[in-house]
């Protein structure tokens, strides 16, 4: 199942080497990260929680000394709600910071999910044959199609996403 989830895209990998030490890098990244558990239901309450107040922190989870579990930050204003979690670890060898990090865009959750959108996809083409109008099939069958897809493309999305925020966020606060 890894390797297909590589392949399609809902999950990556990559390892940044920093030269600083690991207890300035824990503090900073503390400092940057809001604290926050990434349980499904928390998630699931926090995403309609309607605040004026809007963190600046663009990541939110757990950070502990040898490890993260990471996230993006959503909340109503922001419409990249993403699954996409990252885990990493960290490490030190030979006087140099290594952060190792898996990005999964899928979460066994979306199965679910992904399997009732194919079957609102076969149904409705089941339907459609039913019609008279073949114009009308093509074109509603393409769209259908498309919507289907849609999980997959969120998922997608928020991989890449967590991903260059990720990798663009520890290098610039970082890497100095």
């Amino acid at each position: 199942m890894g390797s297909l989830l590589f392949k399609l895209k809902l999950k990556e990998e990559f390892k940044i080497v920093l030269e600083t030490d690991k207890e300035s890098f824990i503090e900073k990244l503390k400092k940057n990260v809001e604290s926050s558990d990434l349980d499904f239901m928390t998630e699931f309450f926090n995403s309609f929680k309607f605040s004026s107040k809007k963190s600046d922190r663009e990541l939110k989870g757990i950070v502990l000394s040898n490890s993260f579990k990471l996230k993006q930050n959503i909340s109503m204003n922001n419409l990249r709600h993403s699954i996409a979690v990252a885990e990493g670890k960290i490490t030190t060898e030979n006087g140099k910071l290594i952060i190792e990090t898996v990005i999964k865009g899928f979460n066994y959750k979306m199965i679910p999910v992904c399997i009732f959108s194919f079957f609102i996809f076969l149904i409705s083409i089941v339907a459609l044959n039913i019609g008279n109008s073949e114009k009308a099939h093509i074109g509603l069958s393409i769209l259908l199609l498309f919507i289907s897809f849609i999980p997959y493309f969120k998922m997608r999305y928020g991989t890449k996403k967590l991903s260059e925020l990720m990798k663009n966020g520890i290098s610039k606060t970082f890497e100095k």
